[in-house]
């Protein structure tokens, strides 16, 4: 049951890339979102492959094929949308690294997603956070989560490694995008599917508690990307804990499903709405009440156009590698 609460992930980091873009400060609310989606990729990602594909080497290559039929399709689509507004409304200095790629490696990086870590020139202002997903698909699907005792030397590594870390005081925006540290929260998610059970309904009340947290860090920590940011990542893992095994009602399944299928092409392109809309009408950047209703909704209808356009069809493609990864399972 992860749908609606992948959906209200995206609208978190809408709501981190707006206040970003009317005050020029980065906000942490996105950024805690981000690392509450590496959570949930590393439990879903080590589920997968344990239920699915296993981690036989062709089991291995039909994960890694069902991926990109999941990440680039709509993510070029998207990028091919940040192309067209960019060139409708180019002067978007003000928006961050929305920008046209101005050479060959930057617009490899473009298409290819990897090494946008970092990249000053992109189409799709998150493809940062893209970046650091397929490395660690790659990181799960080589054996990492394969065992709970490797999953488990993971977890502890890796929080050995940030104690590490922090312990130099990194720069506060280098905690975020940093390869060492993210590693955290991906086997914080992966190390979820060796303890999954099912759990009383009351303990979904951490995930309202995730996000009430997540909006007044500010006021409950001093340091929102240290304390701050690492209870909001415990408190993702606890979300995705007690969702793993929910069994919604038959109305709730299908709100889930519905907006679970809207997060990923949201999640690509509300940044390209709003940019579009504030350089349409440029009075909206003024008036946030207005701004972020009207982003909101555009973002939904070129959400669903995706959704319709790009994943639906690719979808029949993709249950055929789901087939041949069970039969290659069973035969192995």
């Amino acid at each position: 049951m992860f749908g609606i609460y992948r959906y209200l992930l995206a609208l978190t980091v809408m709501h981190g890339h707006l206040v970003w873009f009317l005050s020029g400060q980065v906000n942490w609310v996105g950024w805690y979102a981000v690392w509450a989606f590496f959570v949930l990729s590393g439990y879903l990602m080590t589920r997968v492959l344990h239920e699915t594909y296993g981690y036989s080497p062709r089991g291995t290559l039909l994960f890694a094929g069902n991926r990109v039929l999941r990440i680039y399709p709509t993510y070029w689509v998207a990028a091919l949308l940040g192309l067209a507004i960019l060139a409708a409304y180019p002067d978007s200095e003000w928006f961050g690294s929305f920008l046209v790629p101005d050479s060959a490696s930057s617009w490899t990086r473009n298409f290819s997603i990897l090494g946008m870590l970092g990249e000053r020139r992109t189409l799709v202002p998150p493809a940062w956070s893209l970046h650091m997903e397929l490395l660690f698909y790659g990181v799960i699907a080589l054996g990492l989560s394969r065992t709970r005792n490797l999953s488990a030397l993971w977890i502890v590594g890796a929080t050995a490694l940030t104690a590490l870390i922090l312990a130099g005081h990194p720069p506060r925006t280098n905690r975020l995008g940093s390869l060492l540290l993210t590693s955290f929260p991906f086997a914080l998610g992966s190390s979820l599917f060796f303890v999954r059970r099912a759990l009383p309904r009351w303990t979904l009340a951490v995930v309202p508690l995730y996000f009430v947290h997540a909006f007044l860090a500010g006021t409950l920590w001093t340091d929102v990307l240290e304390e701050g940011l690492y209870t909001s990542t415990i408190l993702s893992a606890l979300c995705v804990w007690v969702l793993a095994e929910a069994k919604p009602s038959q109305r709730l399944a299908k709100w889930d499903q519905y907006l679970g299928d809207l997060s990923y092409p949201f999640f690509l392109i509300h940044a390209q709405a709003a940019y579009t809309l504030a350089s349409w009408q440029p009075e909206l950047r003024s008036l946030p009440s207005l701004w972020l209703p009207t982003t909101l909704l555009t973002s939904h209808v070129l959400a669903s156009g995706m959704h319709a356009a790009v994943e639906v069809p690719l979808e029949r493609w993709r249950g055929r590698v789901r087939k041949r990864a069970v039969e290659n399972k069973r035969a192995g």
